[in-house]
């Protein structure tokens, strides 16, 4: 029997860091725009941005 651990991108593990875990992005909106943390923007974009807006949001995954 295999254990898999799944986290998501707000823990800032590498996806290829460990190899039993699984990184699920992270879904930001800022400034009405969606982005996926790692794959839409890097974490040094993620940085500008939110330096330079009032609101930012975040979206919780649900499992199962």
């Amino acid at each position: 029997m295999s254990i898999r651990i799944i986290t998501d991108s707000a823990s800032d593990a590498e996806q290829n860091e460990f190899s039993n875990v699984i990184v699920a992005p992270m879904t930001v909106i800022i400034n009405d725009k969606t982005y996926r943390d790692g794959i839409d923007m890097s974490k040094n974009e993620f940085f500008e941005l939110l330096e330079n807006t009032d609101t930012m949001l975040s979206e919780r995954k649900k499992c199962g």
